[in-house]
């Protein structure tokens, strides 16, 4: 993680954990959906992240948690692809400093892809939305997801 980045996470949360504090609604994020243990909320650019409610790392977790995750991630497929009208879309995640993890707090990146964009990144600059444009995308997903992100 960048010095800049880590700067900005430990500005803003301090010590805690961002996706924890959405989660709890401790500060301001989108969620898109959540179940008993794991949910989709949005990142700074508007895109879904999958991730456990647990404050724990992908490799951690439990069978009910990584079935609730893997459901999660086949159906976010489809409502990216139409949501954002993409040609494809890119599931990853990162596991460690080395791998570009940024939050330590496993989390899976859904994000749609058009032919050409030559978008290959793994962590760098962000190129985060304001408040409004991601309320924006994020009735784009609820709307294509008949029903499933509520």
């Amino acid at each position: 993680m960048s010095i800049e980045i880590q700067n900005q996470l430990h500005q803003h949360f301090g010590e805690r954990c961002p996706f924890c504090d959405i989660f709890s609604r401790r500060t301001e994020g989108v969620i898109l959906s959540e179940s008993s243990h794991a949910g989709v909320i949005q990142s700074l650019e508007g895109n879904p992240l999958v991730l456990p409610k647990r404050h724990i790392q992908l490799a951690d977790l439990n069978d009910t948690e990584a079935k609730q995750i893997g459901i999660y991630q086949a159906r976010l497929i489809s409502i990216v692809k139409q949501a954002f009208k993409a040609d494809g879309v890119n599931i990853f995640g990162t596991y460690g400093e080395a791998a570009g993890q940024e939050v330590e707090h496993g989390h899976i990146h859904v994000i749609p892809r058009v032919a050409g964009d030559k978008l290959i990144r793994i962590s760098g600059e962000y190129n985060a939305k304001s408040l409004q444009e991601r309320l924006i995308k994020a009735e784009l997903l609820r709307a294509a997801s008949n029903g499933l992100l509520r």
